[in-house]
């Protein structure tokens, strides 16, 4: 097969074309969010899971970070739409401060292009110089760095939420607890340590004292006494 030679003009219209579909994903995806929300307000609780998966074929968390996007897009429609859905998830973040979303802002109304990397980036140099950097409060090294790489297929959304629980860990745990934590943490523990939670939360409602309450074979061992 002979290669095919654009010329400069064939290739800006390209461009064209490619810039314009990357728009109209986001576009979709924000009209998908809402057409979710208003299938959701009708369908008895329990059923609109089943009806996403069977029906829209998609998984359950694709159609709560559509949602999302429909939600919270509004206040900001106008750029959005200048936006690739990846970004606009990044953008509209409850971890991107207000800062980094005003300079995306004004770089899309100058005509410039803007990536979930020059937000991340922005955020990450804004906690460097305020000394909030994640490489700096330990939280990349909360489970250590292989952990961390296992779960490099999650979602911008699942990222976003285990780094600020992470940070709350962080900020409540003595030194000794946060060791403790860490040594030796995988996925197989941490899975442990939440249905633990959730059954010392079902057991104890008001939290005190809840992992105590629980039964002893299902107890978590207790972290040294700093």
């Amino acid at each position: 097969m002979s290669k095919v030679v654009l010329s400069p003009t064939e290739l800006g219209e390209v461009a064209n074309r490619i810039r314009s579909l990357r728009q109209s994903a986001t576009l979709h995806a924000i009209e998908i969010g809402r057409e979710l929300l208003r299938v959701k307000a009708s369908l008895p609780h329990g059923a609109f899971v089943k009806w996403v998966e069977k029906e829209c074929q998609f998984k359950i968390r694709t159609a709560q970070d559509l949602m999302r996007l429909a939600r919270e897009v509004d206040p900001d429609a106008e750029v959005a739409t200048l936006m690739v859905p990846s970004t606009l998830r990044v953008y509209l973040s409850k971890s991107t401060p207000p800062e980094a979303r005003q300079l995306a802002r004004t770089r899309l109304q100058n005509g410039e292009c803007v990536s979930r990397k020059d937000i991340n980036a922005f955020v990450s140099k804004r906690g460097a110089s305020d000394g909030t950097a994640a490489t700096g409060s330990g939280v990349d090294r909360i489970a250590g760095a292989e952990l961390l790489r296992s779960g490099d297929a999650s979602t911008e959304s699942e990222i976003n939420r285990s780094r600020k629980i992470a940070e709350l860990l962080v900020r409540r745990l003595t030194q000794d607890e946060y060791q403790y934590l860490v040594d030796g943490m995988t996925w197989g523990v941490w899975n442990r340590v939440l249905i633990w939670l959730r059954a010392a939360t079902i057991a104890t409602p008001d939290r005190t004292g809840a992992v105590a309450a629980l039964p002893h074979q299902t107890r978590a061992p207790a972290a040294p006494t700093p």
